[in-house]
């Protein structure tokens, strides 16, 4: 019994000792720190400039290269991976993927920043952050400045330096036929591509001339506004119209109610329809489109706020309205969504006056429209500049 006591005693510090190391491990685990992508981020915004600086051009590809290992493809790390690779000699198109068009748009969006700056969309700033993106901004500008005199303006790379030197309109650069084949300008196109096929909205303003013909050539013409609204893509458009038309009849013509004939020349009328719209031929800027339709038309012949208009009822004569007509549009922003246009359409319509002027034919209107759209694509109604 004292044997056991005594060992006892001898092993219960020992035991202690590992209960409390057992617990000081389980702690430390979970107070280990964790080494998150955003502090790479920020550690490597602060920290490639001065490496830049101070210490040989491998110590930088070291560095990119931790913070790729990190972190996914950032446009910070794009931009620097590109153009430390300008500067070595070593630049490729394997660089990037087709992520380098958002990249480039991005880019775009923080060149500019300064301490005023509200947060961008894809970006929530700290007052800390903003500063260290503000002089990572100002030294890859510096770095790509110093690479302008000594950059073959032949080659893709000088794209990359005048861009990030922020020199200015880069598009030209790309537009030369040298670059038509390169994988960048294939990322352009395959993108702006996918968007136009996205679609997006249609919203519109009509302004134009009712013109009829046959014996409703005795109403006179008639101006008409109106609105246009639906969605449309690369090849396709389809739209609600609601338009009204307005001014007097140029001539008198005779109604029949209550089996009496009333002289009148009121004339206010409306349509209200749904038009298709296909391409026969255009590209970005130019559009010329063949139109269908079909809706709802008419008009009042008498005022109904008169007093006695119970007794003119119906106050209006209504038809059916089938068209079919050509629409030419000039796409005149940036983005390629808003534009100005021309559309002409041949109305078939029954307008019966039953005992009353013979008001029949199939009016002929022209019109103006000014109107746009928003993609429903992931840069909404603003494309990516490049």
């Amino acid at each position: 019994m004292h044997l056991l006591r005594k060992l006892l005693y001898s092993s219960l510090p020992l035991l202690l000792t590992g209960i409390t190391l057992h617990a000081q491990t389980v702690e430390s685990q979970l107070m280990k720190p964790v080494l998150r992508c955003e502090d790479v981020r920020q550690n490597a915004l602060e920290a490639i400039p001065r490496i830049y600086r101070e210490q040989p051009i491998d110590s930088v590809i070291r560095a990119i290269s931790f913070w790729e290992d990190k972190c996914k493809n950032s446009e910070e790390l794009q931009r620097i991976k590109i153009l430390v690779a300008i500067k070595n000699r070593h630049f490729s198109e394997l660089l990037y993927d087709s992520n380098i068009i958002h990249h480039i748009d991005r880019f775009k969006e923080v060149k500019d920043l300064n301490s005023s700056s509200p947060p961008g969309w894809w970006y929530s700033y700290h007052p800390e952050d903003l500063k260290l993106l503000i002089a990572y901004n100002t030294f890859t500008k510096e770095l790509a400045r110093s690479l302008l005199p000594v950059v073959d303006t032949s080659k893709l790379e000088s794209y990359f330096c005048y861009l990030y030197a922020d020199t200015g309109n880069t598009k030209k650069i790309l537009d030369k036929s040298t670059f038509k084949n390169t994988s960048l300008v294939k990322y352009y196109s395959e993108f702006q591509a996918a968007q136009r096929k996205q679609g997006g909205v249609h919203i519109a303003l009509i302004s134009g001339i009712w013109i009829p013909t046959g014996a409703a050539t005795l109403l006179g013409n008639h101006p008409y506004i109106g609105l246009e609204y639906g969605g449309r893509d690369d090849k396709n458009r389809l739209v609600f119209t609601m338009s009204f038309k307005f001014i007097k009849s140029q001539n008198t013509y005779q109604i029949k109610r209550r089996d009496q004939l009333y002289d009148t020349d009121h004339f206010f009328g409306g349509y209200l329809g749904l038009e298709y719209g296909r391409k026969i031929v255009g590209n970005n800027t130019h559009l010329l489109e063949a139109t269908l339709g079909a809706g709802v038309d008419g008009f009042d012949v008498y005022n109904s706020s008169n007093e006695n208009s119970d007794q003119m009822k119906p106050v209006s004569i209504l038809s059916y309205n089938f068209n079919g007509g050509a629409q030419y549009s000039f796409f005149y922003n940036k983005s390629k969504t808003d534009f100005f246009g021309l559309q002409v359409k041949y109305n078939v319509t029954n307008y019966r006056n039953k005992g009353g002027t013979d008001i029949t034919g199939n009016p002929i209107t022209i019109g103006l429209v000014w109107g746009g759209g928003r993609s429903r694509g992931y840069y909404g109604s603003r494309q990516p500049q490049y």
